[in-house]
Parts: structure tokens; sequence; C-alpha cells
């Protein structure tokens, strides 16, 4: 499925400005609630994403969180550790799975790198979801089951070998014993 099925739209997007600097970052990011925004120059190209982490390492590096510091800084002299992941208009959502592991949000940018908006985690994972939650088969299965046993035993008939862990002793239990008193952590391998 193509990206622009799950795109936000530039103007709905919050971005920063190149322009802008430390403050006016924070301010947005604290204003909005995020953790991380793409910085966007006025020829609309997509620059990077600045994270509050990349501002607090600066910060810390300079050992000063002055207020001068601050409002001087340009938000392009602080060093990102890590560089978002864009995607071209014409890619696949598939293709993205991968890299929204890791990333809250994918850049979409055109063959000009013009920023066109984001793909949001949460909007394919809520997409996916709906989708094997409605189809016929065994997923619907998985989500409907009753139990921790019912799911495990459908997992089980689907070729996965199941390894549980009870949360309180880690015993090993057999796929026909289960029982759900506690919490179980499941690490499924194919």
């Amino acid at each position: 499925m193509n990206i622009m099925f799950f795109i936000t739209p530039k103007k709905d997007v919050i971005s920063v400005s190149d322009k802008d600097n430390i403050k006016t970052v924070l301010k947005t990011l604290n204003e909005h609630k995020f953790s991380s925004v793409p910085i966007i120059n006025a020829e609309g190209n997509y620059l990077g994403t600045i994270k509050e982490g990349d501002i607090l390492w600066y910060l810390y590096q300079k050992s000063s969180f002055n207020e001068r510091l601050i409002e001087t800084t340009n938000i392009m002299d602080v060093p990102r550790r890590s560089t978002n992941v864009t995607a071209k208009v014409d890619a696949n959502v598939e293709d993205l799975l991968h890299i929204l592991i890791s990333q809250n949000f994918v850049p979409a940018i055109d063959d000009s790198n013009i920023f066109i908006g984001i793909i949001k985690r949460r909007d394919v994972i809520s997409y996916a979801y709906d989708k094997i939650k409605s189809d016929e088969g065994y997923m619907a299965d998985f989500f409907h089951a009753k139990n921790c046993q019912d799911r495990c035993k459908l997992l089980y008939m689907l070729g996965l070998s199941i390894r549980i862990i009870r949360d309180l002793d880690h015993e090993k239990l057999d796929m026909d014993r289960v029982e759900p008193p506690a919490i179980w952590w499941f690490f499924i391998y194919t």
C-alpha cells in the first residue's frame, strides 16, 4: 500500500525552522508533548529531525543549562545523534515497517527533498491491527481467543515454537498446562 494513504500532510505537522533557537524548539516540543519534530527550511526542504535527547546531550556536553545559551544557539548547531530515515512519495508502507520500529514517524519527501508530511507509527499500527482483527482466519481467532492457553495453542498450530516464561519465577511451562494466573511474557520464534 502506498504511503500516501497514511500521510499526515505538511500543513497538519508541527515542525520547527532551521532559524529557530533551542528555546523555541523546546517550547514547541513542550506545547505539543512531542519528543521530536522535523526541521524545515524556508524553501520547504526537510533538513532532519531534532529530538529532545539531542538537545539534552548538547546542553550536557556544554555543561550549561543557562538561559543565554538556550536563546542564542541555533537548532542547526545541535548535533543529532541519529538521523531519521525519510521516504519518497512513491514508497510502500511495507517498506517502512522496519523503520517505524525505531522512529515515531517517517518524514515523507518528494524527489526535490521537499517535505510533504509524515507517516506516523501509530497510524500504521492502528491500520494493521484493525486489518488483522477484522480479517477472517487465524489472526481473527487469535484476537478473539478466550484465554492465554487458547492463544498459545493457535500460535502453536501455526507452526510457531513458543517458549512461555512466568514473570514471577521464570519457570518453563508445558504448552498443554498453560494457565493464566499471572502475567506471561511470550517469546515467539519462527
